[in-house]
C-alpha cells in the first residue's frame, strides 16, 4: 500500500521563509563574529603583493644571470679581434690600429693583435716597433716581446725584439717590465728618457737614455751624437743590405756624428767617406770594410 502523499515531516517542522530572515536578521551580528566574512579589498591588496613579489624574484633571477654571465666574460676576458701587421725587409710601415693607438713598425718587423674585452695584446714576433698608445682606463695596453712582458702606464714608446735580447726605451709616461723566464714576480718600471735591456742573462740595469735621438728611426732618421765609430756602424747596419766591418782600434774608438734620412741609406757607399773622413773597400764576401781615409 502506497504512502500518503503530503509535505515532509522536516518540511513541516520549517519555519516560513518570512520567519527565517527575521530569525537571521534577529541574530546577524553573532553569525557575523562566529563567521565573518573576509574583506575583499584586504584580499586583493595581498594577491597584488604576492603578484609583485613573484616578479621581483623573477626579474632578480634574470639580474642574477645577467651580472653572473657579464662576471664570466670578465673573467674569460674573450677576444673579439685579430690582426697581423708586417713591414717589408728595408722600409716602415706605420699603422693606426683599432681602438685609436699608432704603431710604427722598422724595417723587418712583425707583430700581431689581440683585442680582448678588457685587454689590448701585441705580440711584437721580431723587429722594432714605436708605439703612441690611446688611453683606456679599464683596458690595459701590453706588449708581449718573447719572456718579456711591457704593460703600459703611459703613452710613448718602443719595444725592440732581435734574437735572445729586447729592448725597451721610454719617451713620454712609464712601463711596467716583467721578464717572466727569470724573475716573473718581478717587475720594473720604467719612466721617460730610460731604457732596459733584457737577454739571456737576465734583465740589465735601468740606464738613462736620450729618447728623442734613439728613436729618431720612427721618423725616418738616424741620429748618431758622439757615439764610437763601431757602434755607429752597428746602427747603420740593421738599414743596409750589405756587412760593415771595421778592423782598425783606433778607428773603431773615434767619436762621430751625423743624421741620416733613411729612405737614403742606399747612398751610403758615396756618402759615409765625406761624413767620417773613412773609405769603403768592398771584400770577397760581399761585405764593406771600413778604413782610415788615404792622406
Amino acid at each position: 500500500m502506497s504512502a500518503a502523499s503530503g509535505p515532509s515531516a522536516s518540511a513541516q517542522h520549517q519555519p516560513p521563509k518570512s520567519q527565517l530572515d527575521e530569525l537571521l536578521n534577529q541574530h546577524q551580528s553573532t553569525l557575523q563574529e562566529q563567521f565573518p566574512l573576509p574583506d575583499l579589498e584586504q584580499l586583493a591588496q595581498q594577491a597584488s603583493e604576492r603578484k609583485r613579489k613573484r616578479e621581483r624574484r623573477r626579474a632578480g633571477s634574470c639580474l642574477l644571470i645577467l651580472v653572473m654571465a657579464a662576471s664570466g666574460l670578465w673573467y674569460w676576458n674573450p677576444a673579439w679581434r685579430h690582426e697581423t701587421i708586417s713591414s717589408m725587409a728595408h722600409a716602415q710601415q706605420r699603422v693606426t690600429l683599432a681602438d685609436g693607438s699608432i704603431a710604427t713598425l722598422d724595417r723587418d718587423t712583425h707583430l700581431s693583435t689581440t683585442w680582448r674585452l678588457r685587454s689590448r695584446d701585441i705580440r711584437l714576433e721580431q723587429g722594432r716597433a714605436y708605439f703612441d698608445v690611446s688611453h683606456s682606463a679599464w683596458r690595459p695596453f701590453h706588449v708581449q716581446a718573447g719572456p718579456v712582458q711591457v704593460r703600459v702606464l703611459g703613452t710613448r714608446f718602443a719595444v725592440e725584439h732581435k734574437l735572445n735580447t729586447v729592448a725597451i726605451i721610454v719617451e713620454q709616461g712609464r712601463v711596467q717590465v716583467r721578464d717572466q723566464s727569470h724573475h716573473p714576480d718581478v717587475s720594473h718600471i720604467l719612466h721617460a728618457d730610460e731604457q732596459l735591456k733584457i737577454d739571456a742573462a737576465g734583465v740589465g740595469p735601468i740606464e738613462a737614455a736620450q729618447a728623442s735621438t734613439l728613436l729618431a728611426w720612427q721618423r725616418g732618421q738616424l741620429l748618431i751624437n758622439d757615439q764610437p765609430l763601431e757602434q755607429a756602424l752597428s746602427q747603420l747596419q740593421a738599414y743596409l743590405p750589405q756587412t760593415l766591418r771595421v778592423s782598425d782600434p783606433a778607428l773603431a774608438q773615434r767619436r762621430v756624428s751625423a743624421v741620416f734620412q733613411l729612405a737614403a741609406l742606399d747612398q751610403l757607399p758615396a756618402l759615409l767617406p765625406q761624413v767620417w773622413s773613412v773609405q769603403l773597400e768592398p771584400q770577397a764576401d760581399g761585405s764593406l770594410l771600413v778604413l782610415p781615409a788615404k792622406k
